[in-house]
């Protein structure tokens, strides 16, 4: 998707301007099975690893992105919302 941005940019003229991805995530709880914390914690790794190394058009340059929810939200109940947090926000004495 960020290619298909990259290239688009370069169309219109705009191949000199960054992406940011704002915000991306896996759901830990809420939205069947496929909804774990260690299916949101490899979502996040792996995420973490392909944007260092930056997209095949402009390979080598860092993609700047932001994790969504990297704590999970203990006082929301999944109802028809998943829950995004991958780490738990959870503090023991």
């Amino acid at each position: 998707m960020v290619d298909a941005l990259y290239s688009a940019l370069e169309r219109a003229g705009g191949g000199s301007l960054e992406s940011v991805v704002s915000e991306s995530s896996w759901p830990s709880a809420g939205g069947g099975p496929e909804t774990s914390i260690d299916n949101a914690r490899i979502y996040n790794t792996n995420m973490v690893q392909l944007v260092k190394n930056g997209s095949t058009k402009r390979p080598g340059k860092p993609i700047e992105t932001y994790i969504l929810a990297t704590f999970d939200e203990i006082n929301k109940t999944t109802g028809n919302r998943e829950i995004m947090g991958a780490l738990s926000s959870k503090q023991t004495a």
